[in-house]
C-alpha cells in the first residue's frame, strides 16, 4: 500500500506491505542504500520499520515556492 501526503513544509510517502512481518530482517542493500543517499541529499529522511509490519517512510522537504502544483 502507498500513502502520500504532506505538510506545508514537506512531502511524505509511506509504503507498507500486507501487514505480515518480513521473514528476515530488512537490510539496506543497493536499492535501499541508493534511495537513502538520494533522499538525504535532498534534505529528507528515510525510515525503515520491520515490526509490526514492513513500512518504508520517506520525507522530502518542499522547495520554497512549491505549492504542490
Amino acid at each position: 500500500f502507498l500513502r502520500v501526503g504532506g505538510t506545508p513544509e514537506a512531502w511524505t510517502a509511506e509504503l507498507t506491505n500486507n501487514g505480515a512481518p518480513p521473514q528476515e530482517p530488512v537490510a539496506e542493500g543497493g536499492g535501499l542504500s541508493g534511495l537513502r543517499r538520494r533522499v538525504e541529499s535532498a534534505g529528507g529522511t528515510m525510515e525503515i520499520r520491520s515490526l509490526p509490519a514492513f513500512a518504508l517512510t520517506v520525507t522530502i522537504p518542499k522547495e520554497r515556492g512549491d505549492d504542490g502544483a
